[in-house]
């Protein structure tokens, strides 16, 4: 009883927040469209991230096609709350949708934690084989079922470790104390390498980096470059332990009321701004890395073969709630 208040009370917070946000969005021509529809997009994530460059782009891509009907705004930043207080306000309807990754999702959509199993690929090009198959449409499908509808799987980035400290070996892990995604998968894996994982929301990541109430967290590059988090811990370790999909997420209480037309539009248009992202996402990670040597960060390339090993034995633990059969299907979709 006492979790369903909470959550009540945050959907509401998230209502009141959403006014009063959007009454203080800027002046832009297309904010001050009086559009027949609108959704307002949040994220935690900065505004120059891929996958919020591309909320932009979809939001213009509809107000143009759809000759001002539609009318889309994205709030960076954690503007409009934390991961789980968008996602609850997608689903509830509060809001229109929110960019972020099938992780977050994953807990109103269990099969979905199948894309966080640890050292699945190696490669993005494993990674996009996987986001583009038919078992990723069947994940998507129940996805929309639970009320949330993904536009396509517009990004992949492979995540890893940065830390006030360098990690050179497996053993440098022991003990670290480190923030993960509030997700079972990380949780898991990052025990099973020895380190001591902390959930905890993204926007609060900085200080908690800042203030020593964590030692390290993992994300990939480009995100640990935009964040600002290089500020505070200026060691990355490549451990490409987990890929991470990321999207736009839409309420499907509001998708369901579109007109066929505008929903013909919004599809086109994501599938647009998945080809925009990936290539955005591709070109700087190329940089990235420059980018954060340039900035004082230390990089170390450990040897990865404990940490794959350790990693891969934990799948059995995840049979009870993905399955044996879904856990095979994603495997057999890289050999």
């Amino acid at each position: 009883m006492a979790s369903k208040k909470v959550i009540g009370v945050a959907s509401l917070w998230i209502f009141f927040l959403v006014i009063i946000t959007s009454a203080m969005a800027p002046g832009t021509a297309s904010a001050q469209q009086k559009g027949e529809f609108k959704f307002d997009i949040a994220s935690v994530l900065d505004s120059q991230h891929p996958i919020v460059l591309g909320g932009n782009m979809w939001g213009k891509l509809l107000s143009e096609r759809t000759n001002g009907r539609v009318v889309a705004n994205v709030y960076p930043n954690s503007q409009l709350g934390g991961n789980r207080e968008t996602m609850q306000a997608t689903q509830n309807g509060l809001i229109q949708g929110y960019l972020d990754s099938s992780t977050l999702t994953s807990s109103f959509v269990p099969q979905l934690a199948v894309f966080d199993l640890p050292y699945l690929a190696e490669n993005t090009e494993k990674v996009y084989k996987i986001l583009d198959s038919p078992l990723a449409q069947e994940l998507s499908q129940l996805a929309i079922r639970a009320g949330l509808r993904p536009m396509g799987l517009w990004e992949a980035t492979l995540r890893s470790v940065y830390s006030k400290k360098p990690i050179n070996t497996i053993g440098d892990l022991k003990g670290l104390k480190i923030r993960v995604i509030p997700s079972p998968s990380y949780i898991t894996v990052f025990k099973a390498l020895g380190a001591s994982p902390t959930p905890m929301s993204f926007g609060e990541l900085y200080t908690a980096l800042a203030q020593g109430t964590v030692d390290a967290a993992e994300n990939d590059m480009v995100t640990f470059y935009t964040s600002k988090h290089h500020e505070v811990a200026k060691n990355y370790a490549i451990t490409n332990h987990i890929f991470l999909a990321d999207t736009l997420w839409i309420s499907e209480k509001h998708f369901s009321k579109m007109p066929d037309d505008i929903k013909k539009i919004m599809i086109d248009a994501a599938m647009e701004v998945q080809v925009f992202v990936r290539k955005n996402r591709a070109d700087r990670d190329k940089t990235a890395e420059d980018q954060l040597k340039a900035a004082g960060v230390s990089i170390t390339y450990p040897d990865l073969k404990p940490f794959i090993e350790l990693g891969r034995k934990t799948y059995p633990e995840f049979e009870g709630k993905l399955g044996q059969d879904l856990i095979k299907k994603i495997q057999d979709l890289i050999k």
